[in-house]
């Protein structure tokens, strides 16, 4: 009977250091830790010194398709800070506006609300590098998103959204509106003519030589042969005698391409002393213009 009353003790007392024990090692784990550090093998990164690069070969690395690009995020970049940013931006937006690029603009009202900066790296040539601010700002009537080069101060990337779309005055976010919202106001997409005329002010903003390189479709499920073969027959069509715009419509129809599967847009060809980038602007009902590579 003793016996097992010993072991009924030394069970207790297991039964206790079971439920304390792994945390007092945590503890002691977790305190040998702090003031250590650690090392993990990583690919290393050697930056060398920076060489000159132009607007296009720096968005170059921006290309999604694109291997062997590393990104970072940082708090600040090389020519601009958190705290000088914001006068950046605003003064671009300004510059973009009274050029026409921007449309309606109520500079009034023009708020800068937030950006972040982000360092784009060539793992095979550690000397090419670009250093990218992404942010947004707001107007009365429109959202902007914008990303701003480090380097040149240049806005490379814009978007123009409205605000105010639907019956009741409300916040477009991803896509989504309240569930208030009722009849959509009707909302005109910028033309061809009007995009066309909107990438030479962008080229010439960018400081860049433009080829108009004529409608870009949407929608973007088509893939670069379908697009190509899809230009084909709408030069067929103009060789009939229909304005490029008319030939592309009736292309659209003949494709089976409806209406609300399409936008506005129109793609342009920038180059400089060290390449080329394609751009792409689109309107439609929500965006009044979005400008991007």
């Amino acid at each position: 009977m003793k016996r097992y009353g010993i072991a009924g003790i030394l069970l207790a007392v297991l039964l206790a250091g079971s439920l304390f024990l792994p945390p007092r090692m945590m503890e002691w784990q977790d305190r040998r830790k702090i003031g250590t550090s650690q090392t993990e093998e990583v690919q290393e990164v050697v930056l060398r010194e920076q060489v000159s690069m132009t607007l296009t070969q720096r968005l170059s690395l921006l290309d999604t398709e694109r291997e062997g690009v590393d990104t970072l995020v940082l708090l600040n970049g090389k020519n601009f800070t958190q705290e000088t940013i914001k006068a950046q931006v605003l003064g671009e937006i300004r510059i973009l506006a009274k050029q026409g690029i921007l449309k309606d603009m109520d500079l009034k009202s023009l708020s800068f609300l937030d950006a972040s900066v982000s360092f784009f790296v060539d793992l095979e040539d550690t000397e090419k590098s670009m250093m990218l601010w992404y942010g947004e700002a707001v107007t009365e009537n429109y959202q902007l998103d914008f990303q701003l080069d480090d380097e040149s101060g240049k806005i490379i990337s814009i978007s123009q959204r409205r605000r105010k779309i639907y019956g009741v005055y409300t916040d477009v976010v991803d896509g989504e509106t309240s569930a208030n919202t009722v009849v959509m106001e009707s909302v005109d997409a910028l033309s061809q003519e009007e995009l066309k005329e909107t990438g030479e002010g962008w080229g010439e903003y960018l400081g860049c030589r433009v080829t108009d390189m004529g409608p870009g479709l949407l929608p973007f499920y088509m893939n670069d042969k379908e697009e190509q073969i899809f230009q084909e027959e709408v030069k067929r069509m103009m060789e009939k005698g229909y304005s490029e715009e008319e030939a592309y419509w009736k292309t659209l129809s003949a494709w089976g391409i409806a209406d609300l599967e399409w936008g506005e847009g129109r793609k342009a060809l920038l180059t400089d002393d060290g390449g080329e980038t394609e751009y792409h602007f689109h309107s439609g009902q929500e965006e009044v213009i979005n400008i991007f590579p």
